[in-house]
């Protein structure tokens, strides 16, 4: 994604100044068009340094789903009770803790000020809005169902935020056992082996290569740990660069769809996202291919994105959803399976939102189990470098020893 810096005027010729973010040019001017705008000039925005990207992707001023869904079902219920749209943005605006959210109610209720519709609005916030809502938006203002659809959007986004919390829960715990145990390891190199260090010198005895490397780590870290963090700052910075780029996301996106502990969790969770977005949207009139082009964008992962364009292209040929996903691997059969008697039974949407609460308690479920399995692994793994690094320090002193005797 880029972002373009564009000159447009509105149907009343004011000249309107902003940013919008696409994949090209072109689809930038189409989403102005769309929007009611004449584009007079646009420019694709410079690419910054690289102290400025990671500025950028340190203090991204997205706004977290918790807060979009307490955004959406405040809307819902000051709508319900039939307040104005821009009344209940102004009050919205004025009673917000999230100053994300504030800054949105703000740009939000500028936009109807000025005019336009509140899903041409939502539409020119790609960065701060999802696609599922702002297609959504769209549809439920011409049909007129706006207040429903905001409190659907709300219970969307807090089932998205549930799972995600469980997913982080679930590896926070082994993530915070690996750090451990690289301290330790940090630890023993410093202050430990420097001990042992100097008593095999004042031994003089000769030593194995494994005890050599040992003493050569140990004394690494002693003289230029410093060099060592610096260089820990840069590889991370350049690791969080190329997992931003298309490509790096595209290579992590397939690798956790084939790490032993991580696939089935993984899988679970964009099974569940997919299921509940297509049947939100299928419910409130989206048709199938547009329904699944916004799927395609929010269902984040590369390798399902791949695969939905493929099921796009198919349905678009005039193919069902299930011949589809029958002739892809890729897809969960229990998933395909639901879907094919959804289609034969008219019902595809609610049973999609069964099949989406069906792997929301597979997540949980296998959210609980992975630490119990990881922890294990890493533990082990980190005896058997502990047991090498003193091994490797203490064999030469038994030589010795045993010489002596």
């Amino acid at each position: 994604m880029a972002f373009f810096l564009y000159k447009a005027r509105d149907k009343e010729g004011n000249l309107i100044e902003g940013k919008i973010e696409t994949d090209l040019l072109i689809d930038a001017v189409r989403k102005l068009q769309q929007s009611g705008l004449f584009v007079i000039d646009i420019k694709q925005q410079k690419q910054g340094t690289i102290v400025e990207k990671m500025l950028g992707i340190l203090f991204s001023p997205r706004v977290k789903l918790k807060d979009l869904a307490i955004f959406c079902r405040q809307l819902s219920f000051m709508l319900e009770a039939g307040l104005s749209l821009e009344y209940a943005l102004q009050v919205n605006m004025y009673n917000q803790t999230s100053l994300s959210v504030k800054k949105l109610s703000q740009i939000l209720l500028k936009e109807l000020r000025e005019g336009r519709s509140f899903g041409d609005a939502c539409a020119q916030l790609s960065r701060e809005i999802p696609p599922i809502m702002r297609d959504l938006v769209l549809t439920a203002e011409v049909g007129g169902f706006l207040d429903s659809v905001l409190a659907r959007l709300a219970e969307y986004f807090e089932k998205e935020t549930e799972s995600r919390e469980k997913v982080k829960t679930a590896l926070v715990y082994p993530a915070l056992v690996m750090v451990i145990a690289l301290l330790a390891l940090c630890v023993i190199f410093t202050f430990v082996v420097p001990v042992f260090a100097g008593i095999l010198e004042d031994l003089n005895a000769p030593l194995p290569m494994g005890t050599k490397i040992v003493l050569k780590i140990s004394l690494i870290f002693n003289r230029y740990w410093y060099l060592l963090l610096l260089g820990l700052f840069f590889l991370a910075s350049i690791l969080i660069l190329y997992l931003r780029s298309f490509q790096g996301k595209k290579r992590l996106d397939e690798l956790l769809l084939k790490l032993p502990f991580l696939k089935e969790l993984n899988q679970k969770v964009i099974a569940s996202r997919f299921c509940r977005t297509l049947a939100n949207l299928l419910q409130s009139g989206v048709p199938l291919y547009e329904a699944l082009k916004v799927v395609e964008l929010t269902i984040g992962n590369l390798a399902w994105q791949g695969e939905i364009e493929k099921t796009r292209e198919n349905i678009k040929n005039g193919k069902s959803l299930t011949e589809s996903f029958k002739k892809n691997d890729f897809f969960p059969p229990m998933m395909v399976q639901m879907i094919a008697v959804g289609e034969q039974s008219g019902t595809i949407d609610s049973l999609l939102l069964k099949v989406g609460s069906y792997y929301d308690n597979e997540v949980v479920e296998t959210a609980e189990r992975l630490p119990k399995l990881i922890e294990p692994i890493i533990l082990v793994l980190l005896g058997i470098i502990v047991g090498l690094v003193v091994l490797g320090v203490l064999i030469p002193m038994f030589s010795v020893i045993g010489g002596i005797n």
